[in-house]
């Protein structure tokens, strides 16, 4: 999808002349990603293959974003954010190893509205909750309700 998306100014974003995605020319976008409208991928953004984001997001800068994540519309991202989905990497130094199965992703989900601070890290399988807000260098290792609110520097566990 990446191949028909169209660049504009963030100017004519604001003024709301263009509702295709802005992605900056630096950042990175894997094959079978697909963004919403009005969405802004920020420089050196990397989406890895088939991520979703829904319409009117923003990713900040320097952001990765794993293959196969879900990000619903209205969601913000400050710069620096991460997610992970593999909980068990069965990488060597030469790569993948011969005697270890493919890992079973497990993609973050993120949902409409929430607010996600500079440098936060999403383990795998994780869930943000509509509305949720995580303050920014948050270490999020469980799924965070609907609504909650994440204090800066946390490591959100059960």
């Amino acid at each position: 999808m990446y191949q028909t998306v169209k660049y504009g100014t963030l100017k004519e974003l604001q003024l709301n002349k263009m509702i295709e995605p802005f992605i900056h020319p630096s950042a990175e976008i894997r094959e079978g990603c697909e963004i919403g409208e009005g969405t802004v991928i920020g420089p050196f953004v990397r989406l890895e293959a088939n991520v979703k984001i829904g319409k009117w997001c923003t990713i900040g800068p320097f952001s990765v974003i794993a293959e196969d994540t879900i990000i619903a519309d209205d969601v913000f991202i400050g710069p620096f954010f991460g997610t992970t989905n593999d909980k068990k990497p069965h990488i060597g130094p030469h790569g993948l190893h011969p005697d270890k199965p493919k890992f079973d992703a497990m993609p973050p989900r993120i949902y409409r509205g929430a607010v996600i601070g500079e440098r936060v890290t999403l383990a795998p399988g994780v869930t943000i909750g509509e509305g949720a807000r995580i303050d920014m260098c948050a270490q999020i290792y469980s799924s965070v309700l609907a609504g909650k609110h994440i204090r800066a520097g946390v490591q959100h566990k059960v």
